[in-house]
């Protein structure tokens, strides 16, 4: 009540003198007839009910539609659905995406896409019942096998990774759903069988969805093969209404590694690719890249970059703030100063120094999550141990030069026995929720809260967390699912040949 008597202030302290004379608010009434005088919250003027709406939760924005038309009418204001829209800066992993600029949405896109979101997290924290999904499925080329899948955030644009390198794209909010060319393969023949890694990074500046994405690829069935890295870039074409309709692509960097080896990692953040490699019949040291991929362009082979020689290689690296390069490799997370190495171009051959890692940080989890959570203070991963799930928490310095301060971990949960019934490849690591597949009960999916984490919209959340079954699905295959939180959509390819299921998971 103090915010919305706040707001009802603040508006009235903005308006011309007429609106703050009592008088003349009592003498507008007392000409209003009898029968038609609004009383209460409708006696106001619409923009002040607007502005006092404008600090209610969506809850209590359903729930005043059921008073009287004035305010149902009010209720459905744009600027009352665009104000819950913006991210909070208490939630720094907002789940929704726009396609556009917001100023082509209208209130009821937004009111829809808000309240799809919150149907979606209600259906997350219903402790064990079955929750009604609608379901497609969609058919794949039965002569490329998938390898890998991304579900843009935003939940309707599915990326499929091929064998051969290629990438195709799935509209899953179109009238028939089916995969179509998105990003071709470097080699001669389709049938080609390469070693393909692929990493995503979204674009926060540009008004419409865009995203980068980076490909690391090579011959599988040949040892001298080169290995091929390009940058592309991927945005999102509106129509007259601003509705997205198609996706966009450019080829932004490609380069070569042409000394015989393998690239067994990728990472991409803003002008920055890096990547590990192995060299052919080489046991020590492997490498790890750091590329300023903007200025390198064509079939270059020697081109400034920064390299890193290392023991181990790493199976997954990933960029985080303040210059930093997380390497993660079997029970080992090694953290990277990568301004500290040296740029030249320079050929493998020559001699390097090794590299001096800030940290490293050994673990005995035997499942880990390769995905970062980036929270307002922190980087986040999630563990597996026998019984239990775990938190990473890298804290990020609070100033240039501050020290970097060791990593430390918390206890997320003891999970449940539905959970072991699922396996590791079939499962999927979030913040807050753990998704994971089995024949039997289905995707069981769960939810956990960190220490001294606030849960807004479900309070009854509390460590150490229950598990959600959904649903029976006795067909998969060993890929993890795709998950959307906005949109309560999950993708996973069937264990037949040739399918996509995709699940809507809203109550």
């Amino acid at each position: 009540m103090t915010s919305i008597l706040h707001s009802v202030t603040r508006y009235y302290a903005q308006q011309p003198v007429k609106y703050l004379s009592v008088r003349h608010f009592l003498f507008t009434l007392a000409l209003t007839p009898e029968k038609a005088r609004p009383r209460g919250l409708c006696a106001l003027p619409l923009e002040v009910i607007i502005e006092i709406m404008k600090e209610l939760e969506w809850r209590d924005l359903l729930r005043i539609r059921q008073t009287c038309k004035s305010l149902c009418d009010a209720s459905k204001a744009r600027p009352v659905w665009l104000n819950l829209f913006k991210p909070c800066p208490e939630r720094p992993l907002f789940p929704l995406q726009a396609e556009g600029p917001l100023e082509n949405y209208s209130s009821s896109r937004l009111e829809y896409m808000i309240l799809r979101w919150k149907r979606a997290e209600r259906s997350y924290a219903m402790n064990g019942e079955d929750v009604d999904v609608q379901g497609i499925e969609i058919a794949l080329d039965e002569d490329q096998a998938v390898v890998a899948m991304h579900l843009v955030k935003g939940g309707r644009w599915l990326l499929l990774v091929l064998y051969n390198g290629s990438i195709q794209c799935c509209d899953l909010e179109g009238k028939n759903p089916s995969p179509k060319a998105l990003i071709p393969h470097p080699f001669d023949s389709d049938n080609t069988t390469a070693g393909v890694h692929f990493s995503f990074d979204m674009v926060s500046t540009t008004p419409t969805l865009t995203f980068n994405i980076a490909l690391g690829f090579r011959d599988g069935l040949s040892d001298d093969a080169i290995n091929f890295l390009q940058v592309w870039q991927v945005s999102v074409i509106l129509d007259e209404q601003g509705n997205g309709m198609d996706l966009r692509t450019c080829l932004l960097s490609s380069f070569v590694q042409k000394i015989g080896g393998s690239v067994h990692a990728i990472a991409i953040s803003g002008p920055h690719l890096a990547y590990a490699f192995v060299p052919r019949g080489q046991t020590l040291p492997r490498f790890i890249f750091v590329v300023d991929w903007s200025s390198v362009n064509g079939k270059m082979t020697q081109f400034p970059q920064r390299i890193a020689p290392v023991e181990f290689i790493p199976d997954r690296l990933s960029f985080l703030p303040d210059h930093k390069l997380l390497s993660i490799s079997f029970q080992k997370f090694s953290l990277l100063d990568w301004r500290s190495l040296e740029e030249a171009s320079i050929s493998l051959t020559s001699a390097l120094a090794p590299v001096v890692f800030l940290w490293t940080h050994r673990m005995n989890y035997w499942r880990k999550s390769f995905f970062p959570h980036f929270c307002a203070d922190s980087t986040r991963f999630v563990f597996e141990s026998e019984r239990f799930l775990h938190g990473l928490i890298i804290e990020h310095a609070t100033a240039e030069g501050n020290p970097v301060k060791e990593p430390y971990i918390v206890e997320l949960m003891e999970y449940p026995e539905e959970w072991l019934q699922t396996t590791a490849p079939r499962r999927l690591l979030g913040h807050n929720y753990g998704f994971g597949l089995a024949g039997h009960p289905g995707l069981t999916i769960l939810r956990y809260s960190w220490p001294g984490e606030q849960h807004i919209e479900f309070p009854s959340i509390s460590f150490p967390g229950t598990s959600v079954k959904r649903f029976d699905v006795r067909n998969w295959q060993g890929a993890p699912p795709c998950v959307d939180l906005g949109t309560g959509r999950v993708v996973f390819v069937g264990s037949f040949r040739g399918r996509l299921l995709v699940l809507d998971i809203t109550c």
